[in-house]
């Protein structure tokens, strides 16, 4: 992948969580580690976080597609 494909499918995640292996695909043509947070599972309210292959009041490491853009952003 180069530059260009990892920006346009960054571009597919605004404002999503990125699991931890699609965030530093995306990183990687960048040489930028991904700032990885552990984040709990919320779906029952409103604007929480919601992992499709996950259970409700689990946590998880993600990393936040804002997150990563400022990242890539920041090393240019």
């Amino acid at each position: 992948m180069d530059r260009l494909e990892a920006i346009r499918e960054l571009r597919t995640y605004d404002h999503g969580i990125l699991n931890v292996e699609t965030a530093e695909r995306l990183a990687a043509p960048f040489g930028v580690k991904p700032y990885i947070e552990t984040i709990y599972d919320e779906r029952s309210y409103p604007k929480g976080a919601y992992f499709p292959e996950g259970k409700e009041g689990n946590f998880y490491e993600s990393v936040g597609a804002h997150n990563l853009a400022e990242d890539i952003a920041y090393s240019l």
